[in-house]
């Protein structure tokens, strides 16, 4: 058996989140200690002077901007990473599927699911309750390269989630029975 996925991702994505997570609260610390010494000299301050209009004038802008920043990027990006980090979860604690097909095509349409891209491999699989051939859709990371499987190869694989884990060729060019 090929490997597609590796434990190896679910340690690397673990430790990019731990980077985004330290990231964002370094950034929230930086704020906040900006915010109070800046709320400190509105207080020293005395009654009616005019620094207060201009501290006024830089705090209300940079923590608009501080907060847009916060939630445009550390928000996104946390969310892009946990969603990942979910899916390596799953994929390696999960209950596994093995299945044989034939595999007909790559597919490079980006398809959402639990907050992750992905892409599709299309096997051809046998239906023992209808007595037919179906088309199913293997998904696999968008970002990761399509693995080397022949076309009109029949292909053992293994899935979580509808979600490629590894794959064996078991043989090739053999005729589409559809």
């Amino acid at each position: 058996m090929i490997d597609y996925f590796d434990l190896k991702e679910w340690e690397i994505i673990k430790e990019q989140k731990r980077k985004a997570i330290a990231m964002y609260f370094v950034s929230l610390l930086i704020y906040l200690l900006f915010a109070f010494g800046f709320y400190a000299w509105y207080l020293l301050s005395p009654y009616g002077a005019k620094i207060v209009i201009l501290i006024k004038w830089v705090v209300y802008p940079v923590t608009f901007i501080y907060a847009v920043i916060s939630m445009l990027v550390f928000g996104i990006k946390y969310k892009r990473i946990k969603s990942y980090y979910n899916k390596c979860v799953d994929l390696a604690t999960g209950i596994k599927e093995t299945n044989e097909g034939t595999f007909l095509r790559y597919s490079q349409l980006c398809q959402v699911k639990d907050g992750v891209d992905f892409k599709n491999l299309i096997f051809s699989e046998w239906n023992k309750y209808k007595n037919e051939y179906y088309d199913r859709k293997v998904l696999v990371f968008y970002e990761k390269p399509f693995p080397d499987i022949p076309t009109n190869s029949k292909v053992k694989y293994i899935t979580q989630g509808n979600v490629l884990i590894s794959y064996e060729i078991i043989s090739e060019e053999i005729q589409c029975e559809q």
